[in-house]
């Protein structure tokens, strides 16, 4: 080798162990920030869940609420009726009624035998 390159090769040799302290040093600072990101999205994706959770419930509920609703206020109407309800009758109510919940395709109505001349059941689907 000639004396150049071994000056060279001195230099480089001398700063090979401050080269290696700054790249570990960069390595582990790295490695920190990705723990650090990494738990920060985490837990906002934790906290994004529970706030899609709590609404998705509340949806639920709200719509199972105003079915719920509907159902006694047909039951309330038809054992208030003053003549008994003909399956027409019934037919043109629940027709009214189905728009004020757009989540309800249809109702049922269960009777007894006698009343419904052997039918059960009147159902209507819109």
């Amino acid at each position: 080798m000639n004396e150049k390159a071994i000056r060279k090769f001195k230099y480089y040799g001398k700063n090979r162990n401050a080269y290696s302290c700054h790249h570990c040093f960069l390595g582990g600072m790295t490695f920190l920030n990705y723990l650090n990101v990494s738990n920060e999205l985490e837990s906002s994706i934790e906290n994004e869940m529970s706030i899609l959770a709590v609404d998705v419930a509340g949806s639920v509920e709200g719509k199972l609420h105003a079915h719920i609703q509907l159902i006694n206020s047909a039951k309330t109407t038809i054992e208030s009726a003053d003549s008994l309800m003909t399956r027409e009758h019934f037919i043109r109510y629940v027709q009214q009624l189905l728009p004020f919940n757009k989540e309800t395709y249809g109702m049922g109505l269960w009777l007894e035998e006698d009343v419904a001349k052997g039918r059960n059941f009147w159902a209507l689907c819109l």
